[in-house]
């Protein structure tokens, strides 16, 4: 899977992401386009406490290398602060 992320998905993740709440199952779906297959993201702001703590869950079809791929991002994510950066 090869999907771009750019700019105008930044911002429509930013803004979707409003109003967002685990606790009330008000979650954000996102769609990601690769290739040859689709993913969905849905986010969601964790209001179980004072943190900016977001919230993923991922849905759909995948090839394994993937899986791994997305498995090892969260994983660095759940470990560290990630910020808004470019490359």
């Amino acid at each position: 899977m090869e999907a771009r992320f750019e700019d105008e998905d930044w911002e429509a993740v930013r803004y979707g992401m409003q109003g967002t709440s685990d606790l009330e199952e008000r979650w954000f779906d996102y769609p990601l386009r690769g290739q040859r297959e689709t993913l969905c993201l849905s986010l969601a702001l964790d209001e179980g406490g004072d943190t900016d703590i977001v919230l993923v869950k991922i849905s759909g079809e995948i090839e394994a290398v993937v899986a791994t791929r997305i498995m090892t991002l969260i994983e660095v994510c759940s470990r560290y602060e990630v910020g808004d950066f470019r490359v």
